[in-house]
């Protein structure tokens, strides 16, 4: 309460405006949660010591710094020798804290949320607004990379087992008859590689499209596939990905859509049951460039090419050809070469599978996804990257908008020998649980005895204090 008449004295005073009573009542806020936190840490390290498992031998206390969402705290608790002469800290254990991380699992999830969007710096001078203590943007690009490469690799070994062996993924089982597929590279700035740019790729599935309330459409399940690597490699963890969602026995057509460049023919040669569909923005864009100024001209051709009658529109491209100068010639053979090469994908999809719905829609959502997840992260801002940097952060971003970013931060210090150590500390701990609903006063006088304290009046007291009302209310 000293607290909060200091500040209402300094309001009345007008030292005091609200900006400045806003930011000091939150920094307050802060320090209130951080010490409730290294409280709670520390009372149940205490309370794990008197329940431990049996074998373990106590070999004293180590202190830990971890960066939290609210700022820094510092904590001490035990550390173990087991039976087979291994170290362990219970506390760790117990909360599934990652070993030798110093951020925790929230500030990543927060770093790496920024990143996706911003610069390193940018991201690090976004967090610093929110919290005391912030990482530095070398930490951020750090953890990012981390993160993004442990993926990356898990993605690769499931690829190689599933093209290589035949050993399907564990897969969430998701069912559904015809899946969409686009996919589409754009091309970035490199530093320091012998190549001045890169290519990075994406890809999009969906199940279809549905109706939104205002009348627009939207793709159903959509899921994302980027990456920097060779067209091969990204199509092959591309369908080990879709693997891991949707049970592909069940899928009776992949329709693919791209640009007519090897990726999209790629993931049309290797996935079950394929239909290509040349991508229609692409499409144009050829007619228009090769045809310019006759818009008309390209606007005939088109019509022709996509409704099954592909040597009529050949034949005008030949016309056109035979009387142009020398340069417009070149632009309309390589036209003309363009067309054949994907003759197979110039029909719309809707009409090569009928009886899907009126609300089958046209495909063409690569490019708008280009520009949101890539172009406005890895372009437009002059920002250079490696190879190695951009795939990692490109593998984050598609965490991030799978909805995939907090488990995998989760299960990085989720591993299967932390795990089985992990269950045995909670069966061990189940004591403790115990005694704290049947008597969560007494529990909170030997394990926190600062809340009965000179302390007991401060606030963050107040805070702790409240547990022994919501154990019995559990």
């Amino acid at each position: 309460m000293k607290m909060v008449t200091e500040l209402v004295e300094k309001v009345l005073a007008g030292e005091m405006d609200f900006p400045l009573l806003e930011k000091t009542t939150w920094q307050e806020s802060l320090k209130v949660g951080r010490e409730t936190l290294q409280i709670i840490l520390e009372a149940l390290d205490d309370a794990l010591f008197k329940n431990r498992p049996p074998g373990l031998k106590v070999l004293g206390k180590r202190r830990r710094r971890i960066l939290t969402l609210m700022g820094e705290i510092t904590f001490s608790r035990r550390y173990y020798r087991d039976q087979e002469g291994g170290h362990r800290f219970l506390l760790d254990e117990l909360l599934g804290m990652e070993a030798r991380s110093h951020l925790s699992p929230q500030v990543e999830e927060a770093a790496a949320m920024l990143s996706a969007y911003l610069p390193y710096r940018a991201a690090c001078e976004a967090m610093s607004f929110f919290s005391p203590d912030t990482p530095t943007h070398t930490t951020f690009m750090n953890r990012v990379r981390e993160l993004g490469e442990g993926y990356s690799s898990e993605q690769r070994e499931g690829a190689e087992a599933l093209f290589s062996w035949g050993e399907p993924p564990a897969t969430e089982g998701r069912k559904a008859e015809v899946l969409f597929c686009e996919l589409d590279g754009t091309p970035f700035n490199l530093q320091r590689e012998e190549r001045r740019k890169g290519e990075l790729k994406l890809a999009i599935t969906h199940e279809g499209w549905e109706e939104r309330g205002d009348g627009e459409y939207v793709l159903k399940e959509k899921r994302i596939h980027m990456g920097v690597a060779s067209a091969q490699d990204f199509v092959r963890t591309h369908l080990y990905d879709i693997a891991t969602r949707w049970d592909l026995g069940g899928v009776a057509r992949f329709v693919v859509g791209g640009d007519g460049a090897p990726l999209a023919k790629e993931a049309a040669g290797l996935a079950p049951c394929s239909l290509f569909q040349l991508d229609r923005f692409h499409l144009k864009r050829a007619l228009l460039r090769a045809l310019a100024p006759r818009s008309g001209l390209a606007s005939e051709v088109y019509e022709l090419a996509t409704c099954g009658r592909q040597e009529e529109a050949l034949e005008v491209l030949e016309q056109e050809r035979e009387g142009s100068e020398p340069k417009r010639q070149l632009a309309i053979g390589r036209l003309i070469s363009y067309l054949r090469s994907n003759q197979e994908g110039l029909v719309d999809w809707r009409e090569r599978l009928p009886g899907m719905g009126e609300e089958a829609r046209g495909m063409g959502a690569i490019e708008g996804n280009i520009d949101k997840k890539v172009a406005n992260r890895f372009k437009k801002r002059g920002m250079r990257f490696t190879e190695r940097g951009a795939h990692s952060l490109a593998k984050v971003i598609e965490l991030k908008h799978n909805g995939m970013l907090a488990s995998r931060i989760r299960e990085r210090g989720d591993e299967k020998g932390a795990r089985r150590k992990r269950d045995g500390v909670l069966r061990a701990s189940s004591l403790i649980r115990e005694r704290l609903v049947q008597d969560p006063e007494h529990w909170l006088q030997v394990h926190m005895p600062a809340l009965y304290g000179p302390d007991s009046d401060e606030p963050w007291v107040k805070v702790l204090r409240g547990i022994s009302q919501f154990s019995k209310a559990v």
